[in-house]
């Protein structure tokens, strides 16, 4: 009878009792344009749940809980339906149950961050078919942990109601194990939240009246991805739909598609998901081709971007800037991530175009001048970036980083992380860059800890509060106590974490595109005592290390790498016989406390 992607579907199985045909259908013009074979993996059913509890909070109505908030639908089994002709049994999909601040903990689901999605389904029993009958819609989906369910005859069991989950069919790209149960329990959320987005476009959610194509959340998201997916045919895919969406000037949308919302031209942050995602298709699988592909898209974008830089970048222009930093934390103003992201897709352009070597050459000195045009912004003579915070000193200091961490901006930017007893005051942009930033100073351990923490506000928090334990990666550091305007339990932009985790915490780094040069660095923390890593693509890499002594003992490594098709590891303590297995054990690469 209906059906919405956001509303949900009703379906009336009833009418299979009525005479056919109802009516005739009506002729209608096709879509214009050229049909062409999904260059992308389908979406498919990855796995289906079952509930891990079933209540009754009240008469007619139970609440059913599968445990993980995915992407999916519901399929119910209705017995006793044959007496039951016409009843409609409604399935309303939510995210968390209800708590305080939203009203009182009774057991029954929480629907207000939905905003305007239904995201419920409704089956009319046929009654005069065979008993039980078996719902699953069809044209929806849903974001939800919980289902609400009435007019459902009898009593329900966990034998009757399943969850159906499916996206697009990406590969896992390897595996992550360490010692730190709060980085393994952040990395299966974010698995979980990257699946649940990646529906043909990678929306920023699975569950409200959105779900769109922001590409703020692409391109920050988009290194971790990579480490996590076969992102390759998804990303190609993706580029050629920008492309599409760039406007006659060049000019980027927030949103691709494009259907509603966002601006357009988008904010700079937004739009450099355009190189960025070009970036990771050369940088992670060794797609050279990308340069030439794009190069008449990446050049308009690169002009159109140049057209709208001003002279003084504190006037750079953005809509978004470091978006959603927690409560209390001051917000930077957005001329700093706008400057930021431009100037560092700059420096992607050019490896991108280094085969072009007058084009690159251009590219860099462009790079370099913007670096000394921000610096100028946004440090005084004292190395302090904008209003001392984390943000500013992040992204600065991507751009131009010291060669240790004694120069006075890298002990401001380290200090202010003290400040806040090593926890993070950013919002999507700067949070993806003060970790490597730590690690690149040599102050992994205060990486380590910031990941570790589990308090507000932090991803451990998302993970192990008490009052809604979360299986993904939330829109808002504090999103159980938010209101409904802007509150998604699975988003994806936080989850530039995983990149970090992937590479700089556990010592593996790709210094040459498609993985054809490695540098395995066990990192030099305190606070990891082992890991067990591996990489499927573009190659298949496995990766372990554990450290021998105690915490006041200098730090030794037993390596073990499978990479039997390397080309050169930079690392001069790895051998490079490309044998199938390298075991080696590393003396003391770092006297970290040592007593």
């Amino acid at each position: 009878m209906a059906d919405s992607l956001y509303n949900g579907e009703t379906y009336n199985a009833s009418m299979k009792n009525l005479p056919q045909p109802l009516r005739n259908a009506t002729a209608v013009t096709g879509p214009a344009g050229k049909m062409t074979v999904e260059p992308i993996p389908q979406i498919l059913v990855n796995r289906t749940l079952k509930p891990i509890n079933i209540t009754q909070p009240q008469a007619n109505t139970w609440v059913v809980d599968f445990g993980e908030n995915l992407s999916g639908r519901c399929r119910l089994t209705i017995r006793d339906s044959h007496t039951k002709t016409n009843q409609a049994v409604t399935l309303h999909y939510a995210e968390i149950l209800m708590h305080e601040p939203y009203g009182a903990a009774n057991g029954l689901p929480y629907f207000g961050n939905l905003r305007g999605a239904k995201a419920t389904d409704t089956y009319i029993i046929n009654g005069n078919g065979q008993d039980p009958e078996v719902y699953e819609p069809t044209f929806t989906y849903h974001g939800f942990r919980y289902v609400q369910i009435t007019g459902l005859p009898g009593t329900l069991t966990t034998d009757d109601i399943e969850m159906v989950h499916f996206y697009t069919a990406l590969t896992r790209s390897g595996t992550f194990q360490t010692s730190s149960k709060t980085m393994n329990a952040i990395q299966r959320n974010v698995w979980s939240g990257h699946e649940s987005n990646s529906m043909s476009v990678l929306t920023d959610c699975d569950q409200r009246d959105e779900r769109l194509g922001w590409m703020g959340d692409a391109g920050l998201s988009s290194d971790a991805y990579s480490l996590n997916f076969d992102m390759s045919a998804f990303f190609s895919n993706m580029l050629h739909n920008i492309e599409i969406e760039q406007g006659d000037d060049g000019s980027i949308p927030d949103i691709v598609p494009w259907v509603r919302g966002g601006g357009k031209p988008g904010d700079p942050s937004w739009s450099a998901a355009y190189p960025q995602i070009a970036w990771c298709m050369m940088h992670y699988y060794g797609d050279s081709g990308v340069a030439t592909k794009h190069t008449t898209g990446l050049m308009k974008y690169v002009n159109e971007m140049m057209t709208r830089t001003p002279e003084d970048f504190t006037k750079y222009p953005g809509s978004y800037g470091d978006w959603c930093p927690p409560a209390p934390n001051k917000k930077v103003p957005t001329s700093v991530p706008s400057a930021f992201s431009f100037t560092n897709n700059l420096r992607q352009l050019a490896e991108i175009f280094k085969s072009n070597t007058s084009a690159a050459a251009i590219l860099t000195q462009t790079a370099d001048d913007y670096t000394k045009r921000f610096e100028k912004a946004f440090t005084t003579s004292g190395g302090q970036y904008l209003d001392d915070l984390q943000v500013s000193y992040a992204l600065g200091l991507t751009l131009d980083m010291p060669s240790d961490s004694s120069q006075p901006s890298a002990v401001k930017f380290i200090n202010s992380i003290h400040a806040a007893k090593s926890h993070l005051t950013t919002g999507i942009i700067g949070s993806k860059f003060v970790l490597p930033v730590l690690s690149n100073l040599k102050q992994g351990d205060l990486a380590l800890q910031i990941v570790e923490q589990t308090d507000y506000p932090s991803w451990g928090w998302m993970v192990f509060n008490d009052i809604e334990p979360a299986t993904a990666i939330w829109e808002l550091w504090d999103a159980y106590k938010e209101g409904p305007g802007m509150n998604s339990r699975n988003h994806h932009m936080f989850s530039s974490v995983s990149g970090w985790m992937r590479t700089h915490a556990v010592g593996f780094h790709i210094d040459g595109a498609g993985m054809k040069a490695l540098r395995f660095e066990p990192a030099s923390v305190q606070g990891l005592s082992w890991v067990n890593a591996s990489y499927d693509e573009p190659k298949h890499v496995e990766y372990r290390w554990q450290r021998h002594g105690g915490t006041h003992c200098a730090k030794a490594c037993g390596v073990q790498m499978a990479a039997p098709w390397w080309n050169a590891l930079c690392q001069s303590m790895w051998s490079t016989d490309g044998s199938a297995m390298v075991e080696r054990t590393v003396p003391s690469l770092q006297k970290v406390g040592q007593r």
